[in-house]
């Protein structure tokens, strides 16, 4: 059975926090996902894990010998043999550290061109039997020990090339890379290349270091460690992924890519969905909100799809323009937190962790420099605008002061007066979860008896409502998170006049407690 084949349908869960922990859940105690089919971020690690057997940190390598090799020659001759490659396939042995927690996973790894992915993990015994499989629009999750499968969109609206070798090249050229020298791993000799962010980062920064097959150019370890300053704190982690036993062009079939859930598995319903549209007109007569494109687009680039994501009860739009020869400029329109236009920095809501602040207009945004891509990120009205592509930063600044976000920001004003004091919850409720900032969209009353059941505000009551609930009383009993008398009472679920655990239960469908 295809991936498509399982596709759930209609939009499901509710913010950022249960797209979290739902998928959480779906894949068991510690499966993160991070773009599957994308090279740069490829591996998936567990948590709580500790299977020495598995340290891919213990490697052997040889000493890195300098030679007169050039990084740019090296990087040039992986992208012609990546053009060659039609696949690959390996054991792929993770080792994660985020923070005080260390993970160790092996999984059996499968590539095939373009975008191909099917990541089978066999250690540590608690992930055994987890599969992804990706194909570059659509990612199944199968958690063995739930016995659940989850489908997600995942499509491509940059207009760039997919995959996880094309990836690996994006990376490579968009970074300061320097030749370090040789050395062996895995039984093979190779290449090893050190890549650092080539602009402006702000308070983030990511290293890796590349050990390219000296035949494929595959990577055969990637070394990677970063570093993020979030309000004065700063958080690390590091990973290290090897490629055992690799197989280059070993004729995969097809069928690899195919998967088909064992009788009596619970299918879960996919908390994002896209729909792609070939104008902004017939894209925006499907969203709640006008969309407002640059009016300064760069005359070679034309509008080649505008594409409308549902998360829960979230509707975002990314628009893709194309020049013909491989430049892509991605306006993306997502809308902002209560009085929240960027994420927060170090010093003000001006720039992000992840970049410098730059003045847009009349308002202040963020710049992000990443190789030859850059970002503009800004406030316009009651949404944040993110403009990047392969450019400058003042021809990315005069495209983003062209969108015209007065009249957004007049529309929100007289919003913000009429909805304001509806009900207890006015607006949504912020969370610390992890240490993390989070937002649950205002929960509502469905039956209009006073008990909110509707936590994620979606129109329905399910469990990521239970899942809203639970974060919603961590976060209150962690002292993160102050609630009015009126709103512990809308959100009293099972009327003992307190909020606990047990609120969250009465949430559960029936038979799913346990």
């Amino acid at each position: 059975m295809s991936i498509d084949d399982r596709r759930p349908t209609g939009p499901k869960a509710g913010t950022t926090i249960l797209f979290v922990l739902a998928l959480a859940l779906a894949t068991g105690p510690a499966v993160g996902l991070a773009s599957p089919t994308d090279g740069a971020g490829a591996s998936v690690a567990g948590h709580g894990v500790d299977d020495r057997s598995v340290d891919a940190a213990q490697v052997n390598e040889s000493d890195a010998e300098t030679d007169d090799r050039t990084a740019a020659g090296i990087v040039r001759r992986a992208a012609r043999s990546y053009a060659n490659i039609t696949g690959f396939s390996a054991t792929q042995v993770t080792n994660a550290t985020y923070g005080n927690n260390t993970t160790n996973t092996v999984a059996q790894f499968y590539y095939e061109r373009p975008n191909s992915l099917r990541i089978n993990y066999t250690a540590p015994a608690a992930r055994a039997g987890t599969l992804i499989v990706a194909n570059g629009s659509s990612t199944v999750i199968y958690n063995a020990t739930n016995n659940t499968v989850q489908v997600i969109d995942t499509p491509n609206v940059s207009g760039q090339s997919t995959g996880y070798l094309a990836g690996i090249e994006r990376t490579l050229r968009a970074s300061n890379v320097s030749y370090e020298g040789t050395a062996t791993v895995a039984g093979r000799e190779t290449y090893v290349l050190s890549a650092g962010p080539a602009g402006s980062f702000g308070g983030g920064e990511i290293d890796r270091t590349y050990y390219l097959d000296q035949d494929s150019y595959i990577p055969v370890k990637q070394h990677v460690e970063s570093t993020f300053t979030f309000d004065n704190e700063t958080i690390t982690s590091e990973s290290t992924t090897v490629f055992r036993d690799l197989g280059v062009d070993p004729g995969i079939p097809d069928t690899k890519f195919d998967f088909e859930p064992p009788a009596g598995t619970t299918v879960l319903e996919s908390p994002i969905n896209y729909t792609r549209y070939d104008s902004i007109d017939a894209a925006e007569g499907t969203v709640p909100f006008e969309i407002r494109e640059p009016a300064d687009v760069p005359d070679e680039y034309d509008l080649r799809n505008a594409t409308v994501s549902q998360f829960g009860n979230t509707t975002s739009v990314s628009l893709t323009y194309t020049n013909g020869s491989g430049g892509s400029l991605l306006v993306s329109i997502t809308p902002t937190q209560e009085n929240r236009s960027l994420p927060a920095g170090n010093d003000s809501n001006a720039g992000s962790a992840f970049g410098e602040s730059v003045s847009i207009g009349d308002r202040e945004g963020t710049y992000v420099a990443f190789g030859p891509q850059a970002s503009a990120i800004f406030p316009c009205g009651e949404f944040q605008y993110s403009i990047s592509g392969p450019f400058k930063r003042g021809e990315l600044v005069a495209i983003a002061e062209s969108v015209p976000c007065e009249a957004a920001a007049e529309e929100t004003e007289s919003e913000s007066e009429s909805d304001a004091g509806e009900g207890p919850f006015s607006g949504p409720i912020d969370i610390e979860f992890d240490g993390i900032e989070l937002s649950v969209d205002p929960p509502e009353d469905p039956n209009d008896d006073g008990v909110f059941e509707d936590i994620t505000g979606d129109g329905s009551v399910d469990s990521f409502d239970a899942i809203a609930h639970t974060a919603i009383v961590a976060s209150v009993e962690d002292g993160d998170l102050t609630l009015t008398d009126e709103q512990v009472a809308a959100l009293d679920i099972d009327g003992d006049g307190d909020l606990t655990d047990e609120d969250a239960r009465a949430l559960l469908p029936e038979g799913a407690d346990g």
